[in-house]
């Protein structure tokens, strides 16, 4: 369900960004997005959590 509603909200997005934007605008800031977003996974590979393991209480299990 998740990945429907993404791919609806991101064809009608280009539509309405592709009519105000031109592509060579478009193209420097999908570079900046991906580079933001990689940025953020290698920040969070890097980043030591504060709690390395956590035990929660699951229902149902014997």
């Amino acid at each position: 369900m998740l990945a429907l509603i993404l791919m609806v909200g991101g064809v009608t997005g280009a539509q309405f960004a592709g009519q105000k934007i031109r592509g060579e605008q478009l193209r420097p800031l999908l570079g900046f997005l991906i580079l933001a977003v990689g940025l953020r996974f290698a920040i969070e590979l890097a980043i030591r959590p504060d709690e390395l393991f956590t035990i929660r209480e699951t229902r149902g299990g014997a």
